[in-house]
């Protein structure tokens, strides 16, 4: 009777190569990709100096990063807003400083979170000392019969703080765009 030999190196390599092809194919599995197919129809980059998100609970404006829009008035109007923010940040004394951007539409009470939407399970800063760091969205917005407006901003909060905790945004910029999109 013939039997083969399997050196355990080459085992463990075989192994070890079927793992990360099979953990590639998983992280490949779940990632979503979306493209605009449209040029860049409109453009908003706003900078601002220091400001303190306040220590209160729940969600806090950030200044100079509201924007208001119109998609424009035809149902197959569409827009895929693209928002990204970057500056300095220092979060003390908490777990961790989320930020997130929301839309609301005209007319309506409620917003909803741009995507990736993760709520306050987003964490922007947790490291106690300033450094720079930066987030971006998307969100699909639709054109209505007379044209739909929006505002979109970008809000922080503070995660498991108290009265001594600090969430400091400096030197930040955001900048908007949107781009002629079908929705998907």
């Amino acid at each position: 009777m013939y039997r083969r030999f399997v050196h355990p190196v080459t085992l463990v390599v075989f192994i070890g190569a079927v793992l990360v092809f099979a953990a590639g194919a998983t992280v490949l599995a779940l990632s979503i990709s979306k493209s605009s197919g449209g040029d860049v129809e409109q453009h908003f980059i706003t900078q601002t100096n220091a400001t303190l998100v306040p220590t209160t609970s729940g969600w806090h404006d950030i200044p100079n990063t509201t924007f208001n829009i119109t998609v424009p008035d035809s149902n197959t109007s569409h827009r895929l807003a693209h928002i990204t923010f970057s500056g300095e940040s220092r979060c003390e004394n908490a777990t961790r400083c989320s930020m997130r951007a929301v839309v609301i539409m005209a007319g309506s009470e409620g917003a909803f979170e741009m995507e990736p939407a993760s709520g306050s399970n987003f964490t922007f800063d947790s490291g106690g000392t300033r450094g720079a760091r930066s987030f971006s969205r998307i969100a699909e917005l639709s054109g209505g019969g007379e044209g739909l407006k929006y505002t979109i901003k970008l809000q922080g909060q503070i995660i498991g703080g108290s009265s001594t905790s600090v969430f400091r945004l400096d030197d930040y910029l955001t900048q908007l765009e949107l781009s002629n999109t079908k929705i998907f």
